[in-house]
């Protein structure tokens, strides 16, 4: 059963409709509400309400989730639940601040320790930026399949020192100069370094995501842009003595805490795989849009000394110390990648071994039910035989006159037999399918035997060359396979080879293997017995000679077309020397 997109989501499509309703309102109120504001005071207080709007309303949003989302998913939401609460507090130490100052008569006159408030709203505000990069740092880690976690931490970290160090280098005489401030810029500056590397994290998971899974990762870039602009807004309002205008700051507070509540919304039941449903080669870093960012990055800070000059008088000790930070980060994260890169094509050996030794096992079972099939072939056989012997003799001993008769009634159960043990030929010959030259099935056995043979400690290489003129039956590719792997045997029993190369080539009107080793001389009498054994079977002549480099076996059997029954083979043996005759 194929589930719709609908029915995977944790939320249903009419909650997100009525949130967006509601986040649109919420939205349009806000705005409309900053037209009539003037001072500092009610411009901090209208940007506290306006994300209460929608931070109270996510609070219950949230706790709903962790009982929709698997287990494997609770984990992040928790932690990030945790930084939307620090966001939660940060805007109510504010509204502590701020909406007395904006309406005295809610102001007790028995209290007047206000800077508790604005250094518990300082902490808080710092203390988002911690939750939700752990959290983000543990989905990314969850969906990266084989590749390094350390990779993606030092990316964050290099993005922080990139975006950071621009904001130091220019806000500096602001920063002093704002003292009276210092507690609402501290956590301001904190969000406007961290929230473009959230959104790098954002894209990484956007991009490790299956597609058709990713409305959550699209909707977290879109949070960390709309928070990095927020953030920056507030920040240069300060900086500017509050002379921008305010309904622009109070809709980008609104549509970040808009991107806070529907955030959730999207989420999924069952989180999407990550790059673990990927093969480990295609988990392998193409290209980075980190390092691409870092290039701009040091771009800009080196712009930025140069435009500072020497009105600072650390500007040019500064941007050495970020770009000696950002070198040795970059260094130790080349060697990372590398690592992480022979660990994935390691592991593509390890499978590549394995799937080497699951076809040899394969091979040597097909060899196994080739036996059993010309066991079964002569039984049947046999049988057949047995059959007509015992129906002559009934036909024979009936007598004179009843011969005609009887013979009739055996030639009938004759017809019938030979039928059943021909449609029982038939079957078995369906249920093992011989390897033809196109499948490379003779090519693939004696490769996966000289694969075994080799993972005994041999270091030498096998070429195998069989033309496409040698056209062979079961039989002959048995013999032919038998021989191979006994001659490669023998080989392996001797050191300082470089190479052996087997060649099946056809020579009118003979069939020819040819195994030539290239390297040290061979004693082939360990296999020559063996290989005398494989030769006698198609009634073979052994014809011994003095070279021990090369061993050729000759088949002497007449062409014939695909799907004709090949008339008998005679198999000659030459042991080393050249072969006598024309080749073509």
């Amino acid at each position: 059963m194929v589930l719709d997109n609908e029915s995977l989501m944790a939320f249903s499509s009419r909650v997100r409709k009525r949130f967006l309703l509601y986040s649109l309102v919420a939205f349009m109120a806000a705005v409309t509400f900053s037209f009539y504001i003037h001072s500092e005071a009610a411009f901090w207080s209208t940007d506290v309400l306006t994300a209460g709007l929608y931070t109270v309303p996510a609070i219950f949003i949230y706790v709903k989730l962790l009982s929709r989302v698997s287990r494997a998913q609770v984990k992040f939401w928790r932690i990030w639940f945790a930084g939307f609460i620090s966001l939660f507090m940060f805007g109510l130490m504010m509204s502590f601040v701020t909406v007395p100052e904006w309406v005295p008569v809610l102001k007790p006159k028995w209290f007047n320790f206000w800077y508790i408030f604005k250094f518990l709203s300082a902490l808080f505000g710092v203390l988002i930026v911690p939750f939700i990069g752990w959290a983000l740092t543990s989905k990314l880690r969850s969906k990266s399949g084989r590749r390094a976690p350390a990779v993606d931490f030092l990316d964050v970290v290099m993005a922080i020192i990139v975006v950071l160090s621009p904001i130091v280098l220019v806000s500096f005489k602001a920063l002093i100069s704002h003292n009276t401030d210092r507690w609402i810029i501290i956590p301001l500056v904190a969000m406007a370094a961290s929230m473009p590397a959230f959104g790098g994290v954002n894209t990484m998971l956007y991009l490790r995501l299956p597609k058709g899974e990713r409305e959550i990762s699209t909707l977290g870039i879109v949070l960390a842009i709309v928070s990095t602009f927020d953030a920056f807004g507030n920040l240069a309002e300060i900086f500017d003595n509050y002379k921008l205008p305010f309904f622009i700051l109070i809709a980008l507070v609104a549509l970040n805490h808009c991107c806070f509540l529907l955030y959730p919304l999207y989420e999924r039941k069952e989180s999407p795989k990550g790059l673990d449903r990927l093969a480990p080669q295609n988990q392998v870093r193409s290209w980075d849009i980190v390092a691409f960012g870092v290039v701009i990055g040091v771009a800009a800070i080196i712009i930025e000394t140069l435009n500072l000059g020497e009105s600072i008088s650390w500007t040019i000790t500064f941007p050495l110390v970020v770009l000696g930070v950002l070198l040795f980060l970059a260094t130790v994260r080349h060697i990372l990648t590398v690592n992480e890169t022979k660990a994935l094509y390691l592991e593509l050996e390890t499978q590549a071994e394995e799937r080497r030794v699951l076809l040899n096992n394969l091979i040597m079972a097909v060899e196994d039910d080739r036996h059993q099939m010309a066991a079964k072939l002569h039984e049947l056989s046999l049988e057949s035989l047995s059959t007509i012997s015992s129906i002559m003799q009934i036909a024979y001993r009936s007598g004179p006159d009843s011969f005609s008769a009887s013979l009739g009634d055996s030639l009938k159960i004759l017809r019938a037999d030979l039928s059943q043990k021909s449609e029982e030929y038939r079957q078995l010959m369906v249920a093992v399918k011989l390897p033809n030259r196109a499948e490379g099935g003779l090519e693939s056995s004696i490769r996966a035997s000289f694969e075994d043979i080799k993972s005994n400690g041999n270091d030498w290489k096998l070429d195998i060359d069989i033309s496409n003129e040698v056209d062979l039956d079961w039989t002959n590719k048995t013999v032919i396979y038998q021989i191979a792997k006994e001659a490669l045997r023998t080989v392996s029993l001797s050191d300082n080879v470089q190479k052996v190369q087997i060649r099946v080539y056809f020579h009118d009107p003979s069939t020819v293997i040819e195994v030539n080793v290239f390297g040290e001389s061979i004693d082939w009498n360990p296999g020559l017995s063996t290989i005398r054994l494989f030769a006698s079977l198609g009634r073979g002549i052994v014809d011994e000679l003095n070279s021990s480099k090369a061993i050729k076996i000759v088949l002497n059997q007449p062409r014939f077309e695909s799907g004709n029954n090949p008339e008998s083979s005679t198999f000659k043996l030459i042991e080393g020397g050249k072969y006598h005759g024309s080749q073509d």
